[in-house]
């Protein structure tokens, strides 16, 4: 039930932990900059 939840906001459950989520989460973090430098999205 709390993944159906969860995948209707977009979001899913990886079975990940420690140095691989870091990691993981590292990369969508350099990702997402990378998508908002180059639409020029600003902070309001």
């Amino acid at each position: 039930m709390a993944k159906a939840k969860l995948a209707l906001q977009g979001l899913y459950a990886v079975g990940i932990c420690g140095d691989a989520f870091a990691a993981y989460v590292r990369k969508r973090y350099d990702d997402y900059g990378v998508m908002i430098r180059e639409s020029n999205i600003k902070a309001q």
